[in-house]
């Protein structure tokens, strides 16, 4: 049921988005319009490393065993 609404909440997001995208493009150009979409993207995800930092424990070791056709 989590994953259903983690899904649901994340197409959510997308489309408001592109919305927004949409709609910034058209007042102020398109690549101002993108940059401040990368930017704020960028920094909500900043924000969700510093959240979870404690609790995801990435190292080297566990991307070594990830197979290499998985990266592109």
């Amino acid at each position: 049921m989590l994953y259903i609404i983690l899904a649901t909440l994340c197409s959510s997001i997308t489309i408001v988005s592109m919305i927004i995208n949409s709609h910034l493009s058209k007042r102020i150009g398109v690549f101002q319009g993108a940059a401040i979409n990368y930017i704020v993207g960028l920094f909500n995800a900043l924000l969700l490393i510093i959240i979870v930092k404690g609790t995801v424990n990435l190292s080297v070791n566990s991307f070594t065993k990830i197979p290499v056709w998985a990266f592109l």
